[in-house]
């Protein structure tokens, strides 16, 4: 696993262990993702990337999620980065 992808993945556990809120867990991710996205391997890029759509699909209202499907909860976001988080693990 490429060292951009292993600091994607200890964001994503600082999260899924509740050391850091969501707020940060997206920030942190989305902005080193879009920085060093190019040095990932393909198959690093699939899976990482779908945790970076998965943020990008998280809204904290509920109000607002009521008018799209498509949008996620913060438990909901947590399932997608723990079943994607597995899955590069299985590849490494």
């Amino acid at each position: 696993m490429t060292n951009e992808a292993q600091y994607l993945v200890r964001v994503c556990n600082d999260f899924l262990n509740e050391k850091i809120d969501t707020v940060q867990f997206v920030e942190r991710y989305q902005t080193y993702f879009e920085n060093f996205q190019e040095q990932l391997s393909r198959d690093e890029f699939e899976i990482l990337d779908s945790i970076y759509m998965a943020c990008e699909y998280y809204q904290s209202d509920a109000a607002i999620r009521e008018t799209d499907p498509h949008l996620l909860d913060e438990e909901q976001l947590r399932q997608a980065v723990a079943k994607k988080v597995q899955s590069l693990n299985a590849i490494s």
